[in-house]
């Protein structure tokens, strides 16, 4: 949702200008944040971040990314062994990576979330994303062993081999040894899954810094890095192991990384990014208040992610904390 104020249009004598200058600003703030719901939504596991330190009876719990929430929204908090906790965020510490989360937008009472420990994988979720959040990569690519799920397209994928993408157990791969873990990943899946020789290898940003110092290192490798889009950065290296194309997105899970065969992962819907409209066509809902109007935009996101042959994919799962 975007919200402008009455007060600021004014502010310039021309509504119509004022609105035009503010938009763009307004827009690309906008936009970078949907692409950041969208990346998370089908490159992490569902939740928004996960808990570092235990969560505390006053409502605070410290988590890895702070940075995705936004004051004054609605979220669940859960483990292994409770039940969720709903309420809203109204405090954010950066430095201290602390969320605070009380009953209320405004006045509210904190919420109890001592029972929410690092033990049992605390995690942050937006409002009702544990019942109806989309199908991730992988819930899609993992097997029911390795955390995803047993059933795909209405189909056990035990019984259908297309329908099982190569799992690499990553709990071995190191930071010093990453690049060689990611090139080895990379041409197994080449090896043994089926589609196009096209892949791509996608991971999460952060792990840039150690790949650079094992291009630094190693000397083996040409690389040429590009920035491709909002929180993404292509490496294409080229060396006496062959050549990969890699992808990091900022907003992937820490522990996984995919080869992809993009030739057969798609999009589906009928409107994706969507401006809502009501009875009237208004797309600009006002809302009146003692301090002046306000005019909301809603805007919406609505596709499904389907992987049409999971055997041409492969996900490396189980990668430890590289910054440990």
């Amino acid at each position: 949702t975007m919200k402008f104020h009455n007060k600021d249009l004014r502010r310039h004598g021309d509504m119509k200008r004022s609105y035009l200058s503010i938009l763009p600003q307004r827009l690309r703030q906008f936009t970078e944040r949907m692409n950041e719901r969208v990346s998370l939504s089908y490159f992490g596991d569902g939740s928004m971040a996960k808990a570092t330190v235990d969560g505390t009876s006053g409502g605070i719990i410290t988590v890895d990314f702070p940075q995705r929430f936004t004051i004054g929204e609605k979220v669940a908090v859960d483990d292994d062994n409770s039940s969720a906790a709903e309420g809203y965020v109204v405090g954010i510490d950066i430095n201290t990576k602390q969320l605070h989360i009380q009953d209320a937008r405004s006045a509210g009472s904190n919420v109890d979330l001592s029972a929410y420990t690092v033990a049992q994988n605390a995690k942050v979720y937006l409002d009702n994303a544990q019942a109806d959040g989309p199908d991730t990569l992988a819930s899609i690519l993992l097997s029911s062993t390795n955390g995803g799920g047993s059933s795909y397209f209405g189909y056990t994928k035990t019984t259908y081999p297309a329908l099982q993408a190569y799992n690499i157990d990553g709990s071995g791969w190191t930071a010093s040894s990453l690049l060689d873990d990611m090139y080895k990943g990379f041409y197994d899946v080449l090896d043994l899954g089926k589609g196009s020789l096209n892949k791509k290898m996608v991971f999460p940003l952060r792990w840039m810094r150690h790949i650079s110092t094992s291009l630094e290192a190693s000397k083996r490798y040409e690389a040429k890095t590009t920035e491709v889009g909002y929180g993404l950065r292509k490496i294409q290296l080229i060396g006496p192991d062959g050549q990969m194309e890699m992808i990091g997105i900022r907003d992937c899970a820490l522990d996984k990384a995919f080869v992809l065969d993009m030739d057969s992962i798609y999009l589906c819907g009928n409107s994706f990014f969507k401006r809502d409209t009501d009875a009237n066509g208004n797309e600009f809902y006002v809302e009146r208040n003692t301090t002046g109007k306000v005019n909301y935009v809603d805007t919406c996101f609505e596709a499904g992610l389907v992987v049409q042959a999971p055997s041409h994919q492969g996900i490396v799962h189980s990668v430890p904390d590289l910054d440990a």
